[in-house]
């Protein structure tokens, strides 16, 4: 009886000292936090400072290619209204008058030269700043030449040339305003001024070859 139990107490270290062996060759597990910090455990003070130093990713934000379209879009919307007002601004309407034709059509291209207008547009507002008879000679040529707007505006041109840029016309409105030029009085001091300004176009005329005499 007594080497019964001797024999079962040997057996049961011998299984106790096995299973102890088993134990020690198990791979220990590695929490995920444990592999940051190079398998060994964590400390209270380490995991709050990596809470503290963990930040989530920012959003990256593209710009669409329609809302770049839509911002040129605006952008040459605003300088085209920039624009518009400063013709508006700048321009006042021709009187029909040859010795005033020539400063208002500088005035006039110079004004208009950055807006890029087409033809058609040109044309338009010339009539609009034109006066009474002269734009009546616009319209009659836009008329002609509705399909080929480029041509009449060419056209248009052309005809206030002949009829208030030509030398003949500026020469003509000059001294028919000397020959109705009213007779003087000592009572209007004002025409005596009225007379020296015509006399001074005629020499400007004269020194800029549009006069020929």
């Amino acid at each position: 009886m007594a080497k019964a139990e001797v024999m079962k107490s040997a057996a049961a270290q011998l299984d106790t000292a096995e299973r102890s062996e088993e134990l020690e060759l198990l791979p220990i597990q590695v929490t995920p936090v444990q592999k940051v910090n190079g398998g060994k455990p964590m400390l209270q003070r380490d995991k709050l400072q990596q809470c503290l130093s963990y930040s989530e990713p920012q959003p990256q934000w593209r710009c669409s290619p329609n809302l770049l379209s839509t911002d040129n879009t605006t952008s040459d919307l605003a300088r085209f209204l920039a624009k518009s007002q400063l013709v508006t601004g700048g321009l006042t309407k021709f009187d029909d008058k040859p010795e005033n034709y020539l400063s208002w059509k500088a005035t006039f291209q110079s004004t208009i030269a950055d807006l890029g207008l087409t033809a058609s547009e040109e044309v338009n507002l010339l009539i609009k700043w034109l006066g009474p008879e002269s734009s009546e000679h616009a319209r009659r040529v836009k008329a002609v030449n509705i399909r080929h707007p480029s041509a009449g505006l060419g056209m248009i041109w052309t005809r206030l040339q002949e009829c208030y840029g030509s030398t003949e016309a500026i020469e003509r409105a000059l001294f028919s305003r000397i020959e109705n030029f009213p007779k003087l009085s000592s009572k209007e001091p004002h025409k005596l001024r009225e007379l020296s300004d015509l006399l001074l176009e005629l020499e400007a005329a004269k020194l800029n070859g549009y006069l020929n005499g």
